[in-house]
């Protein structure tokens, strides 16, 4: 029983003392009643007291909820504001101005030395500075970082790659043993390329070896 109840109880037996007393001379019938409907006025009291604390309880809680939520959301915020401060995409960086080159055929195409290796090897030397995140098509950065794994495994735990393919994120192991698990179609587009290369190159060296009929 709280303090607010016992302090009811103890209000409401002063005032049947008193209406006892008042009604001394009065006939026990009448006094009667009125002593059950205060009665069934302090049972209705009480309940709402209860009621109210109840009530009180549970506001408590959802204030004390509310006050933890706000405090995980605010270092959520701060992750999320330092980790933004750290994004680098590899496929948005300011373009580098390239010398004149002459345009002599009806496709012109300007290959790069792709400087994947030096990008993985940037983002690793800062590795436990705080969280980055990469979107990359560098092959090169994948097997800069495969190789840091094999220099020190213990890289591994602290990075995550991943292969997004038909609407799903798809896991990418950086350890020997994760080769023969990596997603269908992951790094499958050069070698496929190269294969079909290969054939065609062969087919046409078969054709011309073969003796022309006359």
């Amino acid at each position: 029983m709280s303090a607010l109840q016992e302090d009811s109880i103890s209000r409401t037996k002063k005032v049947l003392n008193m209406v006892d007393g008042y009604f001394y001379n009065q006939n026990s019938e009448t006094r009667g009643e009125l002593r059950k409907h205060l009665m069934d006025e302090f049972d209705k009291y009480t309940k709402l007291q209860a009621t109210i604390e109840q009530q009180a309880a549970k506001i408590a809680m959802l204030e004390e909820a509310q006050a933890n939520w706000a405090h995980l959301n605010h270092q959520t915020e701060l992750k999320r504001e330092a980790a933004l401060e750290r994004i680098r995409v590899s496929d948005a960086e300011e373009p580098k101005l390239l010398p004149p080159v002459m345009m002599d055929k009806a496709l012109t195409v300007l290959m790069q030395t792709d400087d994947g290796d030096n990008e993985a090897e940037r983002y690793l030397a800062n590795i436990d500075d705080g969280c980055a995140f990469v979107v990359t098509k560098s092959e090169m950065f994948f097997h800069q970082l495969r190789l840091s794994v094999a220099k020190n495994p213990e890289i591994a735990n602290k990075v995550s790659v991943l292969f997004y393919q038909d609407g799903e994120y798809k896991k990418v192991g950086l350890g020997y043993e994760d080769e023969l698990r990596w997603p269908v179609g992951f790094l499958e587009g050069a070698w496929s390329m190269e294969i079909e290369i290969s054939k065609v190159r062969e087919a046409i060296r078969k054709n011309a070896d073969q003796p022309k009929k006359n």
